[in-house]
Protein backbone atom coordinates (compact mmCIF):
# COMPACT_ATOMS: atom_id res chain seq x y z
CA UNK A 1 0.00 0.00 0.00
CA UNK A 2 2.64 2.10 0.80
CA UNK A 3 4.46 2.02 -2.43
CA UNK A 4 1.12 2.48 -4.77
CA UNK A 5 0.57 6.06 -2.55
CA UNK A 6 4.07 6.81 -3.29
CA UNK A 7 3.91 6.04 -6.81
CA UNK A 8 0.43 8.13 -6.77
CA UNK A 9 1.97 10.80 -5.62
CA UNK A 10 5.12 10.76 -7.76
CA UNK A 11 2.41 10.74 -10.59
CA UNK A 12 0.19 13.40 -9.07
CA UNK A 13 4.20 15.55 -8.51
CA UNK A 14 4.77 14.68 -12.14
CA UNK A 15 1.74 15.89 -13.31
CA UNK A 16 1.58 19.32 -11.69
CA UNK A 17 5.30 19.69 -12.72
CA UNK A 18 4.26 19.19 -16.43
CA UNK A 19 1.19 21.22 -16.06
CA UNK A 20 3.49 24.19 -14.37
CA UNK A 21 5.71 24.14 -17.00
CA UNK A 22 3.05 24.34 -20.04
CA UNK A 23 1.66 27.19 -18.22
CA UNK A 24 5.11 28.93 -17.94
CA UNK A 25 5.13 28.41 -21.70
CA UNK A 26 1.73 29.34 -22.71
CA UNK A 27 2.39 32.71 -20.37
CA UNK A 28 5.66 33.71 -22.29
CA UNK A 29 4.33 33.19 -25.61
CA UNK A 30 1.46 35.17 -24.39
CA UNK A 31 3.61 37.49 -23.18
CA UNK A 32 6.18 38.14 -26.25
CA UNK A 33 2.72 37.87 -28.66
CA UNK A 34 2.00 41.13 -26.49
CA UNK A 35 4.54 42.81 -26.42
CA UNK A 36 4.96 42.14 -30.73
CA UNK A 37 1.43 43.95 -31.08
CA UNK A 38 2.28 46.68 -28.67
CA UNK A 39 5.19 47.60 -30.55
CA UNK A 40 3.25 46.85 -33.96
CA UNK A 41 0.68 49.46 -32.89
CA UNK A 42 2.75 52.02 -31.58
CA UNK A 43 4.89 51.97 -34.74
CA UNK A 44 1.54 51.91 -37.33
CA UNK A 45 0.85 55.08 -35.43
CA UNK A 46 3.94 56.48 -37.10
CA UNK A 47 4.71 54.98 -40.24
CA UNK A 48 3.35 56.92 -43.18
CA UNK A 49 1.76 59.41 -40.84
CA UNK A 50 2.72 63.12 -40.69
CA UNK A 51 3.64 64.46 -37.03
CA UNK A 52 3.00 67.59 -35.62
CA UNK A 53 6.21 68.89 -36.31
CA UNK A 54 5.29 68.08 -39.91
CA UNK A 55 1.80 69.83 -40.32
CA UNK A 56 3.10 73.05 -38.77
CA UNK A 57 3.74 75.96 -41.35
CA UNK A 58 7.90 76.31 -41.55
CA UNK A 59 8.84 79.82 -41.00
CA UNK A 60 10.61 80.95 -44.00
CA UNK A 61 13.92 82.74 -42.83
CA UNK A 62 14.63 86.02 -41.91
CA UNK A 63 17.04 87.71 -44.48
CA UNK A 64 18.57 90.49 -43.75
CA UNK A 65 20.85 92.28 -46.74
CA UNK A 66 23.02 94.86 -46.35
CA UNK A 67 26.74 96.46 -47.70
CA UNK A 68 30.11 96.60 -46.32
CA UNK A 69 30.69 99.20 -43.93
CA UNK A 70 27.05 98.46 -42.18
CA UNK A 71 26.12 96.94 -39.23
CA UNK A 72 23.99 94.12 -38.75
CA UNK A 73 22.28 91.71 -36.45
CA UNK A 74 21.97 88.24 -36.51
CA UNK A 75 20.01 86.79 -33.66
CA UNK A 76 22.55 87.35 -30.62
CA UNK A 77 25.29 88.28 -33.08
CA UNK A 78 25.99 91.40 -33.68
CA UNK A 79 28.32 91.61 -36.97
CA UNK A 80 29.91 94.47 -39.24
CA UNK A 81 32.11 93.77 -42.57
CA UNK A 82 34.46 96.98 -42.88
CA UNK A 83 37.29 96.33 -45.68
CA UNK A 84 37.88 93.50 -48.12
CA UNK A 85 41.28 92.84 -49.99
CA UNK A 86 42.80 90.46 -52.47
CA UNK A 87 46.41 88.79 -51.69
CA UNK A 88 48.26 86.46 -53.62
CA UNK A 89 50.03 85.58 -50.34
CA UNK A 90 49.77 84.63 -47.03
CA UNK A 91 53.03 86.18 -45.26
CA UNK A 92 55.77 87.94 -46.30
CA UNK A 93 57.78 85.65 -44.36
CA UNK A 94 58.84 82.79 -46.98
CA UNK A 95 58.86 80.14 -44.41
CA UNK A 96 55.19 81.17 -42.99
CA UNK A 97 53.42 81.77 -46.58
CA UNK A 98 51.33 79.30 -48.14
CA UNK A 99 49.82 80.04 -51.57
CA UNK A 100 46.27 80.31 -52.62
CA UNK A 101 44.92 77.69 -54.91
CA UNK A 102 42.95 80.73 -56.39
CA UNK A 103 43.52 84.40 -54.45
CA UNK A 104 42.79 85.42 -50.81
CA UNK A 105 40.18 87.32 -50.19
CA UNK A 106 40.57 89.06 -46.29
CA UNK A 107 37.51 90.32 -44.89
CA UNK A 108 38.01 92.56 -42.03
CA UNK A 109 34.90 91.84 -39.27
CA UNK A 110 33.54 93.15 -36.28
CA UNK A 111 31.76 90.75 -34.08
CA UNK A 112 30.32 91.67 -30.90
CA UNK A 113 27.90 89.08 -28.71
CA UNK A 114 24.87 90.49 -27.45
CA UNK A 115 23.82 87.80 -25.31
CA UNK A 116 23.81 87.10 -21.68
CA UNK A 117 26.14 84.03 -22.12
CA UNK A 118 29.08 82.91 -24.21
CA UNK A 119 28.08 82.03 -28.13
CA UNK A 120 29.70 79.95 -30.53
CA UNK A 121 31.31 81.78 -33.71
CA UNK A 122 28.93 82.04 -36.03
CA UNK A 123 29.10 80.13 -39.95
CA UNK A 124 30.88 82.33 -42.35
CA UNK A 125 29.86 81.32 -45.90
CA UNK A 126 30.96 83.44 -49.11
CA UNK A 127 28.86 82.82 -52.48
CA UNK A 128 29.47 84.00 -55.57
CA UNK A 129 26.99 84.65 -58.73
CA UNK A 130 26.76 81.29 -59.71
CA UNK A 131 25.35 80.50 -56.30
CA UNK A 132 28.42 78.43 -55.08
CA UNK A 133 29.73 78.59 -51.33
CA UNK A 134 32.73 78.54 -49.96
CA UNK A 135 34.04 78.30 -46.46
CA UNK A 136 36.87 79.88 -44.59
CA UNK A 137 40.29 79.30 -45.83
CA UNK A 138 42.62 76.63 -43.28
CA UNK A 139 45.62 78.02 -45.45
CA UNK A 140 45.87 81.16 -43.80
CA UNK A 141 48.16 81.48 -41.15
CA UNK A 142 46.47 81.60 -37.78
CA UNK A 143 47.62 84.41 -36.45
CA UNK A 144 46.47 87.36 -33.53
CA UNK A 145 42.68 88.32 -35.38
CA UNK A 146 42.15 85.60 -37.61
CA UNK A 147 38.05 84.28 -36.63
CA UNK A 148 38.73 80.71 -37.72
CA UNK A 149 40.34 80.05 -34.66
CA UNK A 150 37.54 81.67 -32.55
CA UNK A 151 35.75 79.02 -31.04
CA UNK A 152 33.74 81.07 -28.56
CA UNK A 153 32.79 85.05 -27.41
CA UNK A 154 32.23 86.17 -24.07
CA UNK A 155 28.71 88.11 -23.57
CA UNK A 156 28.76 91.94 -24.17
CA UNK A 157 32.52 91.75 -25.52
CA UNK A 158 33.35 92.69 -29.35
CA UNK A 159 35.79 91.10 -31.18
CA UNK A 160 37.60 93.02 -34.25
CA UNK A 161 39.23 90.68 -36.62
CA UNK A 162 39.33 88.91 -39.99
CA UNK A 163 38.49 85.81 -41.82
CA UNK A 164 39.87 84.94 -45.17
CA UNK A 165 38.56 82.68 -47.56
CA UNK A 166 40.54 81.23 -51.16
CA UNK A 167 38.28 82.11 -54.29
CA UNK A 168 38.56 83.31 -57.64
CA UNK A 169 38.79 86.99 -58.38
CA UNK A 170 36.67 87.60 -61.54
CA UNK A 171 32.92 86.82 -59.57
CA UNK A 172 30.80 89.45 -56.94
CA UNK A 173 30.59 87.58 -53.74
CA UNK A 174 27.95 87.99 -50.72
CA UNK A 175 29.56 87.06 -47.16
CA UNK A 176 26.51 84.23 -45.49
CA UNK A 177 26.73 85.00 -41.30
CA UNK A 178 23.85 82.93 -39.67
CA UNK A 179 24.12 82.23 -36.05
CA UNK A 180 24.65 78.83 -34.68
CA UNK A 181 21.82 79.01 -32.45
CA UNK A 182 19.36 80.66 -35.09
CA UNK A 183 19.32 78.88 -38.01
CA UNK A 184 16.26 80.72 -39.60
CA UNK A 185 18.07 83.66 -39.17
CA UNK A 186 21.24 85.20 -41.15
CA UNK A 187 22.38 87.96 -43.23
CA UNK A 188 23.79 88.85 -46.69
CA UNK A 189 26.59 91.29 -47.10
CA UNK A 190 27.62 92.10 -50.38
CA UNK A 191 31.02 92.29 -50.59
CA UNK A 192 33.32 95.03 -52.50
CA UNK A 193 36.69 94.56 -52.38
CA UNK A 194 39.98 97.07 -52.81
Amino acid sequence: MQVKKSKVGNSLKEEKRQNDTSVKRICKLILIVSVVLVGLGIGSRYIGRNTQADKTPRESPELKITRMGRGIKVGYLAFAAWNARWYENSSNNPYLNVKPDSSYLLIEITLRNDSNRRRINPLFILMDDRGYSYEPSKKWFAGVGNMYSLNRLNPGVSKDGYIVFDVPKNFHYKLKLSDRYRTNSYALIKIKPE
